[in-house]
């Protein structure tokens, strides 16, 4: 298949480079649903096809599906969808959001406060938010749930 070419040139410009992929550290990603077939569009009418599974190597190594992978950071997964990462984003933040209330307890001016918050808290929605930003009203309400109760519990703490 054309991706395994593609596999098999990037493995040769590794070792051409003295560099070697660890194959237990690489996964394949289906980018479609392994539940539905796969239809083809053509003249003679619609064809369809299920999901094959192919076993892509990487030399000489099985490649293991995953449902998802986490890639720079951004947890991809089979469906495209983001609603895992959105939620790890959300758990992270209020994690860093607990770790800011029981350490700065004692900062009372209320820019200092917001500049904490940002730094610590918001940063985290801001990393290639463009990748996985939230376009369902489900994780957008998540996002302001989440700043609202940060926002209150901030400004109840003066």
């Amino acid at each position: 298949t054309i991706l395994q070419n593609d596999i098999d040139n990037l493995n040769d410009w590794a070792a051409k480079n003295k560099m070697k992929f660890h194959p237990q550290k690489c996964k394949v990603v289906s980018l479609c649903s392994r539940e539905s077939p796969l239809s083809i569009r053509s003249t003679l009418g619609i064809f369809t096809f299920p999901f094959a599974q192919f076993q892509y190597t990487i030399g000489g190594d099985p490649l293991h599906y995953a449902e998802s992978e986490k890639d720079l950071g951004i947890l991809i997964n089979s469906s495209f969808d983001f609603n895992g990462h959105i939620d790890s984003i959300i758990s992270k933040a209020n994690q860093q959001f607990g770790l800011l209330r029981r350490t700065c307890h004692f900062v009372n001016d209320f820019k200092r406060r917001r500049a904490l918050y940002l730094t610590l808290v918001r940063s985290q929605f801001e990393h290639c938010s463009p990748v996985w930003r939230p376009s369902g009203k489900t994780n957008l309400d998540k996002f302001d749930i989440f700043q609202e109760k940060c926002i209150k519990r901030s400004l109840s703490e003066e």
